[in-house]
């Protein structure tokens, strides 16, 4: 099955359903207060027995490097870190552990999206230009 990780924007994670290129999505969660509708900051979820940290990444400063994300991630026994924010490509691998920033697929010079691919048991990653 394929499924949309959303890492911020809305409107590109409904473009992919309806291309029919996701069957599923899996969104930051949303709350709300009052009359805001806010993100939650980050999202631990599993698939196929694998731990993806979803983040946006704002709050763990990824502009100023991801340190601070990769130890959130290991600290939660995440297999995989997924971060935006930066709108820069990323794909790095230590040992069984990966991080990954699919980079922007929306209004940019360099238009990237990220696949992860889960099959008996192994994980890749890989970010491609548009």
């Amino acid at each position: 099955m394929k499924r949309a990780l959303w890492l911020g924007c809305l409107l590109m994670m409904l473009a992919l359903c309806a291309g029919g290129l996701a069957e599923e999505t899996l969104p930051l969660r949303y709350g709300s207060t009052g009359d805001a509708v806010i993100m939650l900051q980050e999202r631990l979820t599993e698939l196929g027995g694998v731990r993806i940290l979803m983040m946006h990444g704002h709050t763990r400063r990824v502009k100023s490097g991801p340190m601070a994300a990769i130890y959130a991630a290991r600290e939660c026994g995440a297999d995989i870190l997924l971060f935006g924010h930066t709108h820069q490509p990323v794909v790095d691998r230590s040992g069984d552990f990966w991080v990954m920033n699919p980079g922007c697929i929306g209004p940019s010079v360099r238009r990237t999206y990220g696949v992860i691919t889960l099959e008996d048991g192994k994980v890749d990653c890989a970010a491609f230009r548009l």
